[in-house]
C-alpha cells in the first residue's frame, strides 16, 4: 500500500478518524423512520456500497439510492468490494425507506434480490427515459408506486426539490453511440435547508457537463462522482498478454482518476466523494480482478493531491460512514472492513470467490434434447436487422461468434461452432478483410441472451465473453446493437 502524507491530504481526510458512526451505535435505531431523525436537523448521507447511499433529509424522511446488497450479480460474476459484513447487510435490508431512486437498469443499481426486501408500496423514483424498460423491470418485482419524473425538471419531494437528469451526451471518453438508447440518469437534490447534493455515478459526466450543472444549480455541497468504470476491457481480451493488460489497466485507471479531478474542478462542490465501479470478479473468472481499472483509496488520494481542486474537500467513504451536509465532516463506521486497501488485498479477496458458480455453468441440456442453434441464431440476426432499420444504423463491420460447447449442455453444441454476419447486410456471413468484432461465448450463456434471460450489455460488463477486434478501439454502437440480437 502506498504511504502518502501531506497537509492537503490530512485536510481532505479530516473528520474521518476516531469517531464511531451514529448509524452503528446500538443505542440509536437505524434512521429509517421519521421518529429516528438526526439531532443535527440537516441533510446527511450514509454511504453503503458502490453507488448506493442513504440520504436522510432535514424532515427525517430518507431516500435510498441504487441499493445493491446481494452476491453474484451480472450472472454470478460481480461481488461487492469492499465486502459488506453480514450484520451490515441485515441492517440495510431492514430499512423502510420513504423513497427509492433507481438510476438505471444495470444490476449494481437495480438489483432484484435487494429490492425484494423492501415493501412493495415503497415509492420508486425513476426518470422518464422515453421507453418503458426500466418501469417494466421494476413493476415485475411487484412495486405498485413507480413514479416516472420528467427528465431535467425540478420536482417537489415533500420539502425537498429533486431533479433527475438525463444521461449526458457521448460516453465519458467522448465516443458516440449511434443507437442513442437512453440508459443512465443522475440525481440533483436540494433539501429544505438549501443544502445540495449531486449523485452522478454511472452517467458519463464530463467537465463540460459539470460546468453546465454548476451554472444552472450552483455548486453542490456534496457530489458523488465517478472515479472508475466497469467493462470487460482489458481483462477479457485474450490477445493481450498479462503485461499488456496491466498497461491498459493502469492507463484507463489514470484517465478515470484525472477525469474525476477535472469534473470536481468544474463543479466545485464543497465535498467530493469518489464512488461506483467498486467490485471484484468471481467464479472461474476471479483472476480478472487483477486487471480492473479501479483506483485504491491511496491511489485516489494521490491523484487528488496532483490535480484535484484546492478548495474542494475529498472524502473517502467506507460502508456505514455518514457525511454531514452542513459541515462536510464524516462520522466513521469503525467496523467497516478494508477501509484502506491495496490492489493485492482486492485480488486476494477475489481469490476466495473462485468456487462460486456462474449462472450459465448450472444450465443442463442433455445431448438427446438437441437444439437447432443455427436456426435460433438466424432468427436473432433477422430481429437485429429490423432494429437496425428502425435506428438507421448499418456499420460496415463484421461480427463473428465463436460458440463454445458446455459439458452440461451438449444439446446446444457438441463442438465449437462459428456464426458470423455483416452489420451492413441483411443476410450472409462475414466477408473478412474488414473491421470486425469477434466474441467467444459459452453456448448456455448465448442461449440465455437469445431468449432474454440475459442482456448482452450485462454479459459484457460481467466479462463473461472474450473479445477480439480490428481495429483495436472501442466501437460503442456495435456493442449496443448486440443487445438487439435476440429471438
Amino acid at each position: 500500500m502506498v504511504a502518502f502524507r501531506s497537509a492537503r491530504r490530512e485536510d481532505a481526510l479530516a473528520g474521518t478518524r476516531n469517531e464511531q458512526s451514529l448509524a452503528w451505535r446500538a443505542d440509536i435505531p437505524p434512521h429509517n423512520r421519521r421518529d429516528s431523525r438526526r439531532q443535527d436537523r440537516h441533510v446527511n448521507v450514509e454511504f453503503i456500497a458502490n453507488a448506493s447511499v442513504l440520504i436522510c433529509l432535514r424532515d427525517g424522511r430518507n431516500l435510498l439510492v441504487d441499493p445493491w446488497l446481494s452476491h453474484g450479480i451480472y450472472y454470478g460474476s460481480w461481488y461487492n468490494f469492499p465486502p459488506l459484513a453480514a450484520d451490515a447487510i441485515a441492517r440495510y435490508r431492514a430499512l423502510k425507506p420513504d423513497y427509492i431512486y433507481i438510476s438505471h437498469l444495470h444490476p449494481d443499481h437495480l438489483d432484484p434480490a435487494t429490492l425484494a426486501d423492501f415493501p412493495a408500496s415503497t415509492p420508486i423514483l425513476i426518470g422518464d427515459l422515453g421507453h418503458d424498460h426500466l418501469r417494466r423491470s421494476i413493476a415485475r418485482l411487484g412495486f405498485t408506486d413507480i413514479r416516472e419524473l420528467p427528465l431535467g425538471e425540478l420536482v417537489k419531494l415533500d420539502g425537498a426539490d429533486i431533479c433527475i437528469l438525463p444521461g449526458f451526451d457521448e460516453t465519458a471518453d467522448g465516443h458516440v453511440d449511434e443507437t442513442s438508447y437512453a440508459l443512465d440518469t443522475s440525481l440533483w437534490l436540494t433539501d429544505q435547508d438549501g443544502r445540495q447534493l449531486f449523485h452522478a455515478i454511472d452517467s458519463p459526466t464530463k467537465p463540460c457537463d459539470a460546468g453546465n450543472l454548476r451554472r444552472r444549480f450552483g455548486a453542490p455541497d456534496i457530489a458523488f462522482l465517478p472515479c472508475a468504470g466497469a467493462s470487460f476491457y482489458p481483462h477479457a481480451f485474450p490477445r493481450y498478454d498479462a503485461a499488456t493488460k496491466r498497461r491498459h489497466r493502469d492507463r484507463v485507471k489514470s484517465e478515470r482518476l484525472r477525469a474525476f479531478c477535472a469534473i470536481a474542478r468544474a463543479l466545485r462542490p464543497r465535498v467530493a466523494v469518489p464512488c461506483t465501479g467498486s467490485y471484484v470478479m468471481a467464479g472461474r473468472i476471479a483472476h480478472y480482478t487483477e486487471y480492473l481499472h479501479q483506483g485504491t483509496p491511496d491511489e485516489i488520494a494521490a491523484a487528488w493531491e496532483r490535480c484535484g481542486p484546492q478548495d474542494v474537500a475529498l472524502r473517502l467513504l467506507a460502508t456505514g460512514d455518514v457525511i454531514d451536509g452542513e459541515t462536510g465532516t464524516v462520522v466513521e463506521n469503525e467496523m467497516a472492513p478494508f477501509r484502506r486497501y491495496s490492489v493485492d488485498e482486492r485480488v486476494r479477496y477475489a481469490g476466495t470467490l473462485r468456487d462460486r458458480p456462474l449462472f450459465h455453468d448450472d444450465i443442463a441440456i442433455p445431448e438427446c434434447f438437441a437444439v437447432n442453434f443455427a436456426r435460433l441464431l438466424a432468427k436473432a440476426r433477422a430481429n437485429l436487422w429490423r432494429h437496425q432499420q428502425r435506428l438507421g444504423v448499418f456499420p460496415a463491420v463484421d461480427l463473428e461468434l465463436i460458440v463454445e460447447p458446455s459439458d452440461n449442455a451438449r444439446g446446444l453444441a457438441r463442438q465449437q461452432q462459428t456464426y458470423s454476419f455483416r452489420f451492413d447486410q441483411e443476410t450472409g456471413p462475414a466477408v473478412g478483410d474488414r473491421p470486425y468484432l469477434r466474441f467467444r461465448i459459452d453456448a448456455p450463456l448465448l442461449l440465455m441472451a437469445l431468449i432474454g434471460a440475459a442482456n448482452w450489455n450485462n454479459i459484457e460488463i460481467g466479462a463473461l465473453v472474450e473479445c477480439e477486434r480490428e481495429p483495436d478501439q472501442h466501437m460503442p454502437t456495435l456493442h449496443s446493437l448486440m443487445s438487439f440480437f435476440v429471438l
